[in-house]
């Protein structure tokens, strides 16, 4: 007997419609269940999933939760995929980028003053973001050329955005045009015409049900009248599901028990042919890969945020991070990678992360030996090995006092700099004669070690220092977004080219070098980091690691692995923005971080190590670029927290051994 597909998400459209869209076009009969909090508190934790969120999928053993992956999965399935590389770099890369413009607009629904924000978002981003996609669609009936799970996801952006600025939609006829397309077909048509609900982020994975024609139950957790009723709701069921990491969307389908609606898309379109090739068994690699994101967005939200980082930093360390760390460690399990025996992509971010959690908390990622184990195989690995020895490495995690964080980053950046210490006298009385001497003779407003002086910037305290340093080399000369892509390109002894784009000196002369080669290099969608190869111009972070990863053998080969390959992806890229977000949060950083090592980092660690469990790397045995996306992320962890990353001793042996 055929069981029937369950896609789960709260009573509303969200993220789960472009997934009923889908299932329903393919004419898959499945079970829209739509929950209410206190009934998915109830089944979270007992569906069997890795990362228990909503949406999830469910068909069989195939348990999904991301909506991207989940579209993916049923993309594969039902045919709805690219076919050849070429086609395959333009369907991430518009996938990328209309979750850009998504994330860009929802703030400013959900913001008080929405009126004011609007207009000017629609002004001075929105228009220009609507151009770009317009000219990339051009005279095509499809994104991507033909019909495929993209189109789904674009039409459900797109349809907010036509009810939500719809002055500004109407300057773009093609891309009306294309909603009345997708609008037509004739599955479409006719479920749009019937029972009709809210989206959110299982919805691509319900229009890609729908579209396949897979049954599933549509389960959604009730909103409630406000936050607590449904915090209570979701708790209540949270860890009762099996799921690895649990979490709203999730997908169960027997044995499958996924999180990250991105992870379950691509599961999703594997199984019903929506997929360019198939590729071998790295669930486990997806799966950690989109952890790895969450800990890492969660770790910078709290890095960057000034108010309070102390408070938070110490909360995240005594309470995140070990959670986080535990997570991690009991995934990779005695495992040398976080999918097995052999290293994938998923290594990589891992190792990042947890570095950077060993440079915030040495003494807490102490405490989980097979991750500090990991951390050193990763480290010794050939290729890493010479790589981190190389003036192109920025080493985040080996510090010298509170100064070493700027060193390293004027040393990776070529900065010039006079490296001046301060030698201690031999007696309590003469201990900081040297630095008395001139403490209050170089003009700082707070006379303090270390300081920064150059020209008429003169600064103290280390993180303002570190804050001041990132802003003027951002994202060009730093690791930053593009530090798996480079991972990945030296582990596979790819020449390349290291381009960094120079800051300006003054607010209107801040991205001038950047400016002056914009719109001059034939990217479709211009932005940093970009990766040009012959007739491949890629940009979106995520879109380039997985072209270099298909280019160069490290994705999944089955099934299997691809589901957990999307799946960590998802989940790895949701910890870096929530901790970029963290990071970049001037108000109330040093309380954020605290609370952040203290609850958040601990939950996110303790996933990935599950998750990771007695594997080698995040897939598997098999190194792939989800690794590199992991070890990125965990290094940061590492050095927000690392006391907290050694609590988790197969994380730690996972960056060891990236």
């Amino acid at each position: 007997m055929t069981s029937v597909p369950t896609l789960g998400y709260w009573n509303i459209r969200g993220r789960a419609q472009p997934i009923r869209y889908l299932l329903t076009y393919a004419g898959v009969e499945f079970n829209d269940k739509r929950y209410v909090l206190k009934d998915w508190q109830s089944d979270k934790h007992n569906l069997g999933f890795d990362f228990p969120n909503l949406p999830y999928y469910m068909d069989g053993d195939i348990k999904l939760t991301q909506s991207l992956a989940i579209m993916k999965y049923l993309a594969r399935k039902h045919g709805l995929v690219a076919r050849d590389d070429p086609t395959l770099a333009r369907q991430e890369l518009i996938e990328q980028f209309v979750y850009d413009i998504q994330h860009g607009f929802l703030p400013i629904i959900m913001s008080d003053d929405y009126a004011a924000k609007r207009d000017q978002y629609s002004t001075g981003t929105l228009t220009p973001q609507l151009h770009l996609l317009a000219e990339f669609l051009g005279d095509k009936e499809w994104l991507t050329g033909q019909l495929s799970y993209v189109d789904f996801i674009v039409y459900e952006v797109l349809d907010w955005l036509r009810l939500f600025t719809p002055d500004t939609f109407r300057q773009f006829p093609t891309l009306d045009q294309y909603l009345d397309r997708f609008e037509a077909l004739p599955e479409i048509n006719d479920y749009m015409n019937g029972y009709f609900k809210i989206r959110a982020l299982a919805q691509p994975i319900r229009l890609l049900l729908k579209y396949t024609g897979t049954p599933f139950t549509d389960k959604y957790y009730e909103l409630g009248d406000d936050l607590l009723t449904l915090r209570d709701s979701w708790l209540k069921e949270k860890f009762t599901l099996g799921l690895d990491f649990p979490n709203v969307p999730y997908y169960i389908d027997a044995n499958v028990k996924l999180t990250q609606s991105v992870a379950i898309l691509r599961y999703l379109g594997r199984k019903h042919g929506l997929v360019a090739r198939d590729e071998t068994g790295l669930v486990r690699q997806d799966l950690v890969e989109q952890q790895f994101m969450d800990y890492r967005t969660g770790f910078m939200q709290m890095l960057f945020n000034r108010e309070g980082f102390e408070t938070n930093k110490k909360k995240f360390i005594a309470e995140t991070l070990p959670q986080w760390l535990d997570q991690l460690s009991k995934f990779l399990g005695s495992n040398q990678w976080f999918s097995g025996q052999t290293l994938t992509y998923a290594d990589f971010l891992g190792y990042e992360i947890l570095d950077w959690f060993r440079l915030l908390s040495a003494e807490t990622v102490k405490k989980y030996q097979n991750l500090v184990q990991y951390l050193d195989r990763f480290e010794n690995l050939p290729q890493i090995k010479a790589y981190m020895k190389s003036p192109e490495f920025l080493t985040a995690y080996k510090v010298r006092a509170l100064g070493q964080p700027s060193r390293l980053l004027l040393k990776y950046t070529g900065t010039p700099f006079t490296d001046k210490y301060y030698e201690f006298g031999s007696t309590p009385e003469t201990r900081y004669a040297h630095w008395y001497n001139e403490k209050f003779t170089l003009g700082l407003d707070f006379p303090n070690v270390p300081y920064y002086i150059d020209a008429n910037v003169k600064l103290t305290q280390s993180i303002a220092i570190l804050r001041y340093l990132g802003r003027k080399h951002a994202a060009y000369k730093v690791r930053a977004l593009g530090q798996p892509s480079r991972l990945l390109l030296k582990y596979t002894g790819t020449p390349f080219t290291d381009k960094y784009y120079e800051f300006g000196s003054t607010p209107e002369t801040r991205y001038a070098h950047w400016y002056n080669e914009k719109f001059t290099l034939g990217l479709d969608f211009p932005n940093v980091p970009y990766y040009i190869d012959a007739n491949v111009k890629l940009t979106q972070s995520i879109a380039i690691l997985r072209y270099l990863g298909r280019k160069h053998g490290l994705v999944a080969r089955d099934e299997t692995g691809l589901v957990r390959q999307d799946l960590v992806e998802q989940q790895l890229f949701d910890y870096r923005t929530g901790f970029f977000e963290i990071l970049v949060n001037k108000e109330g950083f040093e309380e954020n971080k605290k609370k952040f090592i203290a609850e958040t980092l601990p939950q996110w660690l303790d996933q990935l190590s599950k998750f990771l469990s007695s594997h080698q790397w995040l897939t598997g045995k098999t190194l792939t670029y989800v690794d590199f996306l992991g070890y990125e992320v965990l290094d940061w962890f590492r050095l927000f927290s690392p006391e907290t990353v050694k609590k988790y001793h197969n994380l730690v042996q996972y960056l060891d051994r990236f």
